[in-house]
């Protein structure tokens, strides 16, 4: 017997990009990354959110991966109108941006890219250009909520997640459809 025998080498494709990042919670989202007002004006609440996948730097240069949590305390008085307040009610938003190997694994409360609370903040971070950078970002705010004589006192809390100051990310993050996220 004669003939040719062919061996084509090959695998199984391990990721296909596509725009987004994936939101573990809610599926893909695609830009800007964020959480509208949230709000305990009902009683208590607490939430936490988290987005995995690939950041793609346009440049090498360093640029700043960010988030504005935002967070507010409200006093309602049964009569009149609702005012910002300080009345300490112990709320928060916390976002913790991981990156690289560590944002697939072993990501926790220490060793974190970006750490932001209560406010809008950031960290430099520096990647070859056009490569997929694993990302990690889990936002968690808690909104406390008392009554008192005469009216009530609730929270207000809000996420965007930022690149080089702003929330218009397109182009920029991208999630594994074959695994949605990593």
């Amino acid at each position: 017997m004669t003939g040719i025998l062919a061996a084509v080498a090959g695998g199984t494709q391990n990721a296909i990009y596509a725009a987004g990042l994936y939101n573990t919670t809610s599926g893909v989202e695609v830009s800007p990354i964020d959480i509208g007002t949230q709000s305990s004006s009902g009683g208590p609440v607490s939430l936490t959110y988290q987005w995995i996948g690939y950041y793609r730097p346009a440049s090498s240069s360093a640029i700043q991966l960010g988030a504005v949590c935002s967070y507010t305390e409200w006093i309602d008085p049964f009569f009149g109108s609702p005012y910002q307040s300080n009345w300490g009610g112990g709320g928060d938003s916390t976002c913790y941006i991981w990156t690289g190997n560590i944002a697939k694994s072993g990501y926790n409360g220490s060793n974190y890219t970006a750490l932001i609370q209560n406010g809008t903040s950031g960290a430099n971070f520096t990647a070859a250009v056009n490569t997929y950078v694993p990302i990690r970002i889990q936002w968690s705010t808690y909104l406390p909520y008392d009554t008192y004589f005469g009216g009530i006192e609730y929270a207000q809390s809000n996420f965007t997640f930022t690149i080089a100051g702003t929330s218009s990310i397109s182009g920029r993050i991208f999630y594994n459809t074959l695994t949605n996220g990593f």
